[in-house]
């Protein structure tokens, strides 16, 4: 599972929890929206298509008063090798050496923390001012 999160930007984190808290529905929608946009990220930097098919998204859900989670993952049984490495071995056991992961992922998840997730929360936030006349 990757975390995302939002650094350098309090103001701004403090606006979404007041939305999260005041607008639940819309809040959720929109962390649903990220979530597949983060698997669209991931998917432009992954070479395996196999592992490309397996991206789940899951529902938000709300952990505790004004803070809502999605889980973003890869249900496929060789995900975790191509992200992180594997020891390659012979037939008798041996070690061959190392071929290392690609870590696709971790380099996603920075790229997103960067560049889109400010922008979508910004775009929400401004949205949700809008509509209610702020």
């Amino acid at each position: 599972m990757i975390d995302v999160q939002v650094h350098g930007l309090d103001e701004l984190e403090k606006s979404m929890q007041q939305v999260i808290i005041k607008y639940p529905r819309e809040s959720k929608k929109r962390l649903r929206k990220i979530g597949r946009l983060f698997v669209k990220e991931a998917k432009k930097k992954c070479l395996y298509k196999r592992i490309n098919k397996m991206w789940k998204v899951d529902s938000p859900y709300a952990k505790s008063e004004g803070d809502i989670t999605v889980q973003v993952w890869n249900s496929h049984k060789l995900h975790h090798l191509y992200e992180n490495g594997w020891e390659k071995k012979n037939r008798k056991g041996e070690s061959r050496g190392f071929r290392p992961g690609e870590a696709y992922t971790e380099k996603t998840a920075a790229e997103f923390n960067r560049t889109v997730m400010p922008e979508e929360t910004e775009k929400f936030i401004n949205e949700i001012l809008e509509g209610d006349g702020l």
